[in-house]
C-alpha cells in the first residue's frame, strides 16, 4: 500500500512537471508569433503608455475625472455619469439608486484607501486592483471601519472593487466580520477596468471648452484598449495570435463542443501557472524589500539615530518600513505598500496635537519635500508624500535631521 502511494504521487509530479514543460513550450512559441506580430504595428503613441502607469496612476486619474465640474452650473458631469452607469448595469442593487450627488469630497490614497467619495449622505469605498494586487489582510474590513469613523453609518457605506477583468473578487478575509453582511450583500459591486471602466469612459458626455480634459479622457480610453488588446490596430494582431492558438491546440477542425473544452483546460493550466508565478513574485518582493529595510536601518544606526522597524498602529507593513523615533516624540517613517511596483512613501507622525506644533511640523515637511502632492490625515495626525526609491533615504535622513530641531 505505500509503495503504491509513493508511485502515484512520482507519478503525479512527472506528470505535473510535463504539463509545465509543455505549457512553457506553448508559450516561447506563442512569445515568437507575438513580438514578430507587435513589430508590423502602425506607429502609435500614448503619453500614459510611455510612463508605464502603474496602480496608484489609475487611481490618481480616476479621482481627477471624478472630480471635474463644469463652470456655469458646477456639476460634477462625469461623476455623475459614473453613478448613472452604474445603476443602470446593476439594477437589483436597490441601495445604490439613494445615492444623491451633493456635495462630494474625492481623495487618492487617503487613509490609505485608493479612491474615497464622501458626501452628505453616503461614502464610496473604490479598492482598485487594475495591477492584481493582492488583498491585504481585512482590507475591505479596515476601509469600512475607518468610514465609520467619519461619521458614516453602515447604511450609508459603498464598496466597489475593481480588477483588471470579472475573474480576480475580493476574498472572505479581506471582507473580515463584513463578509455576508448588509454592505457585501446590497452595497457591494465587483466592476472590472475591462467591461465597466472602458465602456462607462466611452458613454460620458461630451466635455465642452476643455480641449485637455477632452484629450485626457480620449487618452485614457485608448490606454485602457491597449491594455486589453482593444485597439482596432491590434485586429491583424490579435487575429494572427488567435490562428496560432487554434492551430496548436488543433481545434480547427473539431466541434465547438469539444473545442472550449480543450480551450478551457488550456486556460486553467494557464492560470494555475501563473498562481505560482504570484507566489514566486510575492516571495521575492518580500526579500527585496527586506534586504532594502534592513540595509536602510544599518545605515540610520550608524548615524546614532534611535531606529525602528515595526509600526504599531499599522503592523502590516512590517517588513516594508523603517523609522526614526526623536527626541520630541516625532516619528519619521520610510515605508511602502505591498503592491509590486509600488512606490516609497515618507510620513511623519507626532502626538502634539497643539496648533503652533502642528503648522511648523507641516511647514517643515513641506520645506523639505515641496509642497506638491503632500497629503494629510485630520484625525491620526500624520502627513505624508510618496518619493522615489532612489532619493528615499535621503529624504529620511534630512527630515529627521531638520524635524529634531521643532
Amino acid at each position: 500500500m505505500e509503495l503504491q502511494k509513493i508511485n502515484n504521487a512520482i507519478n503525479f509530479r512527472n506528470e505535473l512537471r510535463n504539463q509545465y514543460q509543455e505549457l512553457l513550450l506553448f508559450l516561447n512559441r506563442f512569445n515568437e508569433i507575438y513580438i514578430k506580430e507587435e513589430e508590423k504595428l502602425p506607429y502609435h503613441i500614448n503619453i500614459i503608455d510611455e510612463l508605464h502607469a502603474n496602480e496608484n496612476a489609475h487611481s490618481r486619474i480616476l479621482e481627477k475625472l471624478l472630480k471635474q465640474q463644469e463652470p456655469k452650473h458646477q456639476k460634477y458631469e462625469i461623476l455623475e455619469s459614473f453613478i448613472k452607469y452604474i445603476i443602470n448595469k446593476n439594477k437589483n442593487h436597490e441601495d445604490f439608486c439613494k445615492i444623491k450627488i451633493k456635495n462630494p469630497k474625492i481623495t487618492q490614497e487617503k487613509k490609505r484607501i485608493d479612491l474615497w467619495i464622501r458626501d452628505n449622505d453616503y461614502a464610496i469605498i473604490i479598492e482598485n486592483k487594475v495591477g492584481c494586487a493582492c488583498d491585504q489582510t481585512s482590507q475591505l474590513e479596515r476601509y469600512i471601519d475607518i468610514t465609520k469613523e467619519y461619521n458614516f453609518k453602515e447604511k450609508q457605506i459603498y464598496v466597489l472593487y475593481l480588477p483588471p477583468t470579472y475573474e480576480k473578487k475580493p476574498n472572505e478575509q479581506t471582507w473580515g466580520k463584513y463578509y455576508e453582511k448588509d454592505i457585501y450583500k446590497k452595497r457591494y459591486l465587483n466592476l472590472s477596468f475591462r467591461d465597466d471602466i472602458l465602456p462607462w469612459l466611452k458613454e460620458v458626455p461630451p466635455i465642452k471648452n476643455n480641449r485637455f480634459l477632452s484629450s485626457s479622457i480620449e487618452q485614457y480610453i485608448d490606454h485602457l484598449e491597449g491594455m486589453f488588446s482593444l485597439r482596432k490596430i491590434n485586429n491583424d494582431m490579435n487575429n494572427n495570435l488567435q490562428y496560432f492558438i487554434k492551430k496548436e491546440l488543433e481545434i480547427n477542425e473539431v466541434e465547438p463542443e469539444t473545442a472550449i473544452k480543450i480551450v478551457a483546460e488550456k486556460q486553467q493550466e494557464m492560470e494555475n501557472a501563473i498562481t505560482q508565478l504570484e507566489s514566486i513574485q510575492k516571495e521575492l518582493r518580500a526579500k527585496i524589500d527586506e534586504k532594502y529595510f534592513s540595509n536602510c536601518q544599518k545605515e540610520l544606526k550608524e548615524l546614532n539615530l534611535n531606529v525602528i522597524r515595526k509600526i504599531d498602529s499599522s503592523p502590516e507593513y512590517y517588513p516594508r518600513s523603517v523609522g526614526v523615533k526623536l527626541d520630541n516624540n516625532l516619528t519619521v517613517w520610510l515605508g511602502k505598500e505591498e503592491d509590486i511596483d509600488a512606490i516609497l512613501f515618507c510620513q511623519v507622525n507626532y502626538d502634539n496635537r497643539s496648533e503652533k506644533f502642528t503648522h511648523t511640523i507641516r511647514q517643515k515637511f513641506k520645506e523639505i519635500l515641496g509642497e506638491k502632492n503632500i497629503e494629510e490625515d485630520d484625525k491620526d495626525f500624520l502627513i505624508w508624500k510618496r518619493i522615489q526609491n532612489g532619493n528615499a533615504l535621503t529624504y529620511l535622513k534630512e527630515i529627521c535631521k531638520k524635524m529634531s530641531s521643532i
